[in-house]
């Protein structure tokens, strides 16, 4: 469901206040259910969308070089 609703929120409002923190969020719902494959593929995305964003720093250790 968290996914779900951050993929809305996403594609609702790209640009939106929010959305480094929904794209955060595809990362910790993968990591939390131990998807590794999901969480790198997440935690790239958001890397690419967000480089500087508030959590590139732990995104950045998630993803193998």
């Amino acid at each position: 469901a968290a996914t779900a609703a951050s993929a809305e929120y996403l594609r609702r409002f790209p640009r939106g206040a929010n959305a480094d923190e929904a794209a955060w969020l595809r990362v910790e719902v993968a990591r939390v259910t131990k998807a590794k494959a999901a969480f790198e593929t997440a935690a790239r995305a958001y890397l690419k969308r967000f480089p500087t964003g508030t959590y590139a720093g732990p995104a950045g250790k998630l993803v193998r070089p």
